[in-house]
């Protein structure tokens, strides 16, 4: 698997990942988290 930085994001229609302390911090979505998926 090639890193992501290295991947073609044009043909990606969604992204799915598990909330539950693998996005959020202590249960809340930080402003760093929210940037960070807005920049894919």
């Amino acid at each position: 698997m090639k890193p992501l930085a290295q991947m073609d994001a044009s043909g990606v229609d969604a992204v799915l990942f598990d909330l539950d302390d693998t996005l959020s911090t202590d249960g809340k979505i930080t402003a760093e988290a929210y940037a960070a998926l807005e920049s894919l």
